[in-house]
């Protein structure tokens, strides 16, 4: 009897002092600037009013592309600050900044509100109010 308590001792001992397993791979860090794929509107508004549109969207971390069904594209050069709170991001056209905005990437959707501008700090911050332009997007591919 004293036996098997010295043993159910010794092994919880040393279970207790096992090391804890490695992390996965596989396992996805929360990665804000994690926004390459394609995309398809779920909402789009100027100032406060829906309105429909007739393309995706495609983004890599650097690159923001509208396209039109019909085969058109407007491509920008998209900046990304996770670091920023709420993350922002600008998008440039021939060296100059255009647009300045905010997003909030959760769930496979982006929310991004944005006005016409160059200055960062005047950029919209609030996910609820009215901004210049809101888009949430739903990723479709990758």
């Amino acid at each position: 009897m004293r036996a098997r308590v010295l043993f159910v001792a010794a092994a919880v001992a040393v279970l207790a002092f096992a090391p804890a397993p490695l992390p996965r791979r596989d396992r996805r860090t929360d990665d804000r600037t994690d926004v390459a794929g394609t995309w398809e509107f779920v909402e789009c508004q100027s100032s406060g009013t829906p309105y429909q549109v007739n393309y995706h969207v495609e983004m890599a971390k650097d690159k923001f592309a509208f396209v039109l069904k019909t085969g058109g594209r407007t491509t920008y050069d998209m900046r990304l600050d996770a670091t920023a709170s709420p993350p922002s991001f600008t998008w440039s056209q021939n060296g100059g900044v255009r647009y300045v905005g905010s997003y909030r990437l959760e769930n496979g959707q982006v929310t991004m509100v944005f006005n016409g501008g160059t200055d960062v700090s005047a950029r919209p911050t609030d996910f609820g109010g009215k901004p210049q332009w809101r888009y949430v997007l739903r990723r479709i591919s990758r």
